[in-house]
């Protein structure tokens, strides 16, 4: 075996503090490479996995294909690894109420589809023979025609033609349309799914997707996967010229995780940020496990200096001191992957139902769980193994470049000229003699020292900027997050029929499980215009904008208005006047506007009204409705008298087409009326102004609240809707329940809202980031901290001769101890002195970056700077007390003993 091998691992063994030290070090190092590595891969399965379930796993589709052509790209594409279809069987009228979704898209797909196309089913089975059809929940939903599971459908399916021509499912409905070649169809529903992604059903579609299987269709889709994702886009272009004419559309968002793409990447931005996080750690464990093996190298300088003077070559020497490092990454490696896994497998298992945000609509139909991948293993391995070799390779280049005589000598250690530690008279005066040995062995060794201050300024610069981070990001997702902070969690909306109350439908909403309170308003909407005097100067002057603002108007029941007065301290009957009721404001407006010099738009929040000039008018104008003739308000003058212009309402198509081409309306057509007839004009009176919005409004509009027996007073008309909101304990189980009554009533779920889950949404989205820049910057620092204590552990003990020494000529335990505290304080001072202004410089650029979006103020967040301060000067004199245990009860005698360690 190999001499200078047994002799490394015997030093290793002697020194088992220093040995374990770097073990850890390199551990944590590793096991944060691993956790990026295997949490960026994790990651981008999680949005795969996500695309995946709400669009399908194909990567394309051909459009409108006919047989042949279907068959010609099976037998000639060797790229396709896997394909499927469907076909349009035709199109039928279905009597939806939606004007601009009347028909039934009628799709017979092939029996492997549901493996390519995400298919959600919510009650039954696929069709599995002609003649049986999947409807889809939309069609209830959206449209207002229900079907239950065993009903038969009668439809009369055909083409859709305009003008001769056939339109298609991207072709949106268009008055004067018909269906051509209709053929009778009967069909059993044998169940319900969600609705597709608008990949695959377009929004302007026409036609609610219902599918079959085992009909002749007249044109097919045919979903593909490709052999080679990242490449599919440049795969198309050459397909392009290889069949001419095809359509076609992509999963665009599956093949973005995969890195193909033709615009932003997600792929390339979450691996571009790994590598950005691996980088900044390789910066800190470099420094560390430098020091480790630059201590080491500097502990067996003279026994280096006696192997070169029998003969040990440079080759061997550094050999000796980069098996050292090979050795410790044996032990660290292995355990820092281990490690890393546990903690991104834990983590992500903790958080795995917070990243509902990432599917929208989906919600949390797929939880994040760790993915294990060997290529991200090897890498985090490798780069750990690369992070230890440059660490040991520079002290090793540096030990072979010692003369034998000068290690022996250790002369090279003890250059030094007296101005280079000298110190200035006020730091013995302040601090004594201990003080001013502190100050000197300070200077003596300032690599040394150097490393310990820039570990702690890591820690501390590292630590607070995390912290600012989430600062600002949690006070930028509070400003755009709408209802997230709002205090009721479920809101629906319905036009009352005739014969049923708001109390009512109110009590047999409430009914629902875990519904706590709740309470109804109608709402009407009105575009005011305000006096400028009537304005708040703030938002005249910053936005320059006209008095013309859209108000929205909620009536409250009038029990709960009157606690609403009451709450404010505000009378009654100023708000109950039959005649002319005022209305209590929330005055609150978000407006996204860009400032000079920047391109970019930016959100601020703003007063409308001034609030020393209440009470406050505002005037609406409108037009008088004529029956059959509709009007956009234009004007002609006639004699000196001025005439709105109304149009019949057969002509509203031509005259919307006419303004889009920038042309006249016919105003032959039109029919002038007098602008003192035609134009009404209502005032509403602001009485006073909250100064905390009810729980159910947020912030990004101007609201005016009434009492509901005021509605007819203010709006002249009775309320078209009532909203109904309410307060849960559980606003999922509330959610369900309520959606099975209504179900029950015979009316459609599709108006409840769960507002309590988008704000859950975007609390979770805050909560991963601060568990992940948390969890990064606690492991950077324990990297920092195992540094710190290394440095300061294996100094201490390289220095017991000197310790040893002043102590033989007079020196105190009590002198010994203040000198110890004082090179403590150094520590901690240098490195906040560098540390705090480096951490307000990256929080500024933090502050720098969200401004840009949203109005914010500069601050610091003054509890982490706290922790930081305390944190660093723990570190520093924990580790002088272990470190100088031993030495305290030392014989000096024995110690000058000591050649070495």
């Amino acid at each position: 075996m190999n001499v200078f091998h047994r002799y490394t691992r015997q030093a290793l063994r002697k020194n088992r503090s220093r040995t374990w030290v770097t073990i850890v070090g390199i551990l944590l190092s590793v096991a944060l490479f691993t956790a990026v590595t295997e949490g960026a891969y994790s990651g981008v399965q999680y949005l795969v996995g996500a695309a995946e379930y709400t669009v399908g796993r194909f990567h394309g589709c051909y459009q409108n294909l006919t047989e042949q052509q279907a068959s010609q790209l099976s037998r000639d594409e060797k790229e396709i690894t896997e394909q499927s279809a469907w076909q349009l069987v035709g199109w039928g009228q279905v009597g939806a109420d939606n004007a601009y979704k009347p028909y039934l898209r009628i799709m017979s797909m092939d029996p492997d589809l549901p493996d390519l196309l995400s298919i959600r089913l919510t009650q039954g089975r696929l069709p599995e023979k002609a003649g049986e059809l999947l409807l889809p929940e939309h069609l209830w939903s959206n449209g207002s025609v229900r079907h239950a599971l065993g009903d038969t459908m009668e439809l009369e399916l055909g083409h859709r033609t305009l003008g001769g021509e056939e339109l298609t499912a991207y072709d949106p409905y268009t008055k004067g349309e018909t269906l051509t070649d209709t053929t009778p169809h009967t069909y059993t529903v044998v169940g319900f799914y969600q609705r597709l992604d608008m990949t695959t059903e377009p929004f302007s579609c026409p036609g609610y997707t219902a599918l079959t299987c085992q009909e002749q269709g007249y044109q097919t889709d045919e979903f593909f996967r490709v052999a080679h994702p990242s490449r599919f886009y440049s795969y198309m272009e050459g397909n392009n010229e290889k069949y001419p004419g095809l359509g076609w559309f992509s999963n665009s968002d599956l093949l973005n995780y995969y890195g193909a793409t033709t615009f932003f990447s997600v792929n390339r931005m979450i691996y571009s940020f790994a590598v950005i996080l691996l980088l900044m750690i390789s910066f800190g464990s470099v420094s560390l496990i430098y020091n480790s093996f630059s201590i080491s190298v500097a502990e067996r300088t003279r026994q280096f200096g006696i192997l070169k003077s029998i003969g040990a070559t440079r080759k061997q020497i550094r050999g000796s001191v980069l098996y050292e490092a090979l050795v410790l990454c044996a032990v660290g490696i292995p355990l820092g992957l281990l490690v890393g896994c546990l903690g991104i497998g834990i983590t992500l298992y903790c958080l795995r139902d917070s990243f509902g945000f990432l599917m929208g609509a989906s919600g949390n139909a797929l939880q994040m769980h760790f993915v294990l991948n060997g290529w991200a293993l090897l890498v985090a391995a490798g780069i750990g193994l690369v992070t230890a070799i440059i660490s040991a390779w520079i002290p090793a280049k540096r030990a072979v470049r010692v003369s034998p005589v000068e290690a022996i000598r250790q002369t090279k250690d003890v250059k030094l000229r007296g101005r280079e530690v000298r110190t200035s008279r006020l730091t013995e005066k302040l601090f004594g003699f201990s003080g001013m040995l502190a100050a000197k062995n300070f200077k003596r060794n300032r690599k040394r020292y150097r490393s310990t201050v820039v570990g702690l300024f890591l820690s501390v610069t590292l630590f607070i900027s995390a912290s600012s981070f989430c600062a600002y990001l949690t006070d930028a997702v509070d400003q755009l997050g709408g209802d997230s902070t709002l205090g009721v969690q479920l809101y629906y909306s319905e036009a009352l029929p005739e014969g049923v109350t708001p109390e009512q439908r109110l009590g047999q909403l409430a009914a629902a499980d875990g519904v706590e309170s709740g309470f109804y308003t109608a709402d009407s909407y009105a575009s005011l215009h305000f006096a400028k005097e009537d304005m708040d100067p703030d938002y005249w002057k910053d936005t320059g904008l006209e008095g013309d603002r859209s108000a929205a108007m909620y009536f409250l029941r009038d029990e709960d208005f009157r606690q609403l007065l009451r709450d404010n301290g505000l009378p009654e009957e100023d708000y109950f006047r039959p005649d002319a009721p005022q209305a209590v404001a929330w005055d609150m407006l978000d407006i996204w506007r860009s400032t000079e010099g920047s391109k970019y738009n930016k959100l601020y929040h703003y007063h409308l009204l001034n609030g020393s000039s209440l009470p406050i008018t505002g005037t609406e104008s409108s037009y008088q409705p004529m029956d059959g003739w509709f009007t956009e308000g234009d004007r002609i003058t006639r004699d000196g008298t001025e005439y709105v212009l109304y149009y019949p309402e057969d002509y509203i198509d031509d005259y919307y087409i006419a303004r889009s081409e920038g042309e006249v309306p016919d105003e032959s057509r039109a029919q002038a009326v007098p602008a003192s007839e035609a134009v009404l004009t209502r005032s509403y009176t602001v009485g006073a102004i909250l100064k905390e919005a009810p729980d159910f409004l947020g912030t990004g509009d101007l609201y005016l609240l009434y009492p509901y027996s005021m509605y007819e007073a203010v709006t002249g008309q009775a309320p078209a809707a009532d909203a109904f909101w309410f307060r849960s304990s559980d606003h999922a189980a509330s959610y369900e329940s309520m959606g099975q009554i209504l179900m029950e009533l015979g009316n459609s779920r599709s108006e409840l809202q769960d507002l309590a889950a988008n704000g859950e949404n975007q609390r979770a989205m805050v909560t991963v980031v601060n568990v992940f820049s948390y969890g990064f910057i606690i492991l950077i620092s324990l990297i920092s901290m195992t540094n710190v204590f290394n440095t300061i552990s294996t100094s201490i003990a390289l220095r017991r001769r000197e310790f040893a020494m002043l102590r033989s000529v007079g020196l105190t335990q009590r002198g010994f101890a203040r000198m110890m505290d004082y090179e403590c304080i150094i520590y901690g001072a240098r490195a906040l002195l560098w540390g705090l202004p480096a951490s307000v410089l990256v929080t500024y650029g933090i502050y720098r970056s969200v401004a840009q979006s949203i109005a914010a103020r500069f601050y610091i967040p003054w509890y982490s700077v706290a922790i930081a301060v305390g944190s660093v000067f723990v570190v520093v004199f924990a580790t002088m007390l272990y470190a100088t245990r031993k030495i305290r009860s030392e014989n000096p005698i024995e110690a000058l003993k000591q050649e070495n360690l």
